[in-house]
């Protein structure tokens, strides 16, 4: 019976007993590290990915992927990426917020209206989970003035501009420091 319930614990993917080990996470860690430490970020990519393979349900694993395949200019491999981290967690206001401006930067980047367009729904849900997101409101205001809304965009600058004033901006991002 050992044997059959070793049997299995294995696989081609991750083992069971390896996330059960804490294997992935700290397979994640050490690509935190590469990634903010180091700025070394194929490296990095490979611990995410290392990660991945044993609990494809790390959500921070594959959005720090797509942010450090960003950052190598891959952004449509990054955007995979941070797709499958908001599918795990659709109610994560930083993976939205990230997937918002990798969507808003390739519009911009390469003239794709439809990128634009479809970086405001992420930016909305955002701002659903925290309307005091000064970021999400600027980001918005520029999709609406690459889309031509003048006057949306302005208000949505103007919303984005009274949070910081009146010192209620505030966005929730992990504290990396504390996790690596």
């Amino acid at each position: 019976q050992d044997l059959a319930f070793s049997g299995t614990l294995s696989g081609s993917k991750g083992t069971m007993l390896d996330k059960f080990l804490g294997k992935g996470r700290s397979n994640y860690k050490k690509g935190l590290f590469h990634y903010y430490r180091e700025a070394n970020h194929p490296e990095a990519i490979r611990c995410f990915d290392r990660a991945i393979e044993i609990d494809p349900s790390l959500a921070a694993a594959w959005h720090d992927r797509g942010v450090c395949l960003r950052e190598l200019g891959k952004d449509e491999d990054a955007l995979r990426s941070i797709d499958k981290s908001c599918e795990i967690e659709p109610e994560n206001e930083e993976f939205l917020y990230t997937r918002a401006e990798l969507l808003k930067r390739i519009g911009i980047l390469r003239g794709q209206k439809n990128a634009i367009a479809a970086a405001v729904k992420p930016f909305n849900k955002a701002l659903e989970i925290n309307p005091n997101n000064a970021d999400a409101w600027n980001g918005l205001g520029v999709c609406m003035k690459e889309e031509g809304k003048d006057e949306i965009s302005r208000q949505y600058y103007e919303r984005a501009q009274n949070l910081v004033r009146w010192g209620k901006a505030k966005r929730k991002v992990r504290n990396l420091d504390t996790i690596v």
